[in-house]
């Protein structure tokens, strides 16, 4: 089994940024939790998202969202155990509807185990079962 390691927020951002990712700012995640009817707390995860829409052919407005596991308030990823990289699917109204993506782990290989669970998603969008109406 790999070893854990710590990813830094300047790490991730840098990755992320590269990809094509944005971090939400704390207002965005704050508005975020409401919707989710959660309580926001300072604890919690740096989030992210695309800047731009999956496919206007199939699932218009929806996009990738990634939790990073790396705490707001420490700026540096939870302890080993604690958490993992999860990604997600996200409708136009920002809710997300497709979970089921294998978690990634914090280990050395992070960024490819990263680029491997969204990756296929952005080749073939239609393959996904995306939930809304298309017009």
């Amino acid at each position: 089994m790999a070893d854990y390691i710590q990813i830094s927020l300047e790490d991730m951002d840098a990755f992320m940024e590269a990809q094509g990712f944005d971090r939400l700012g704390r207002a965005e995640m704050r508005e975020l939790y409401q919707k989710d009817g959660q309580a926001w707390v300072e604890a919690g995860e740096y989030i992210y998202e695309q800047d731009y829409d999956l496919s206007q052919n199939h699932a218009p407005g929806c996009r990738i969202r990634i939790y990073s596991s790396i705490t707001i308030s420490g700026d540096k990823g939870r302890s080993v155990g604690s958490d993992a990289i999860r990604v997600v699917l996200v409708d136009s109204g920002g809710q997300p509807f497709f979970k089921r993506f294998k978690r990634v782990h914090r280990v050395k290989g992070w960024r490819s185990n990263l680029l491997s669970r969204y990756e296929p998603v952005l080749e073939a969008p239609e393959e996904y079962p995306w939930h809304m109406e298309v017009a």
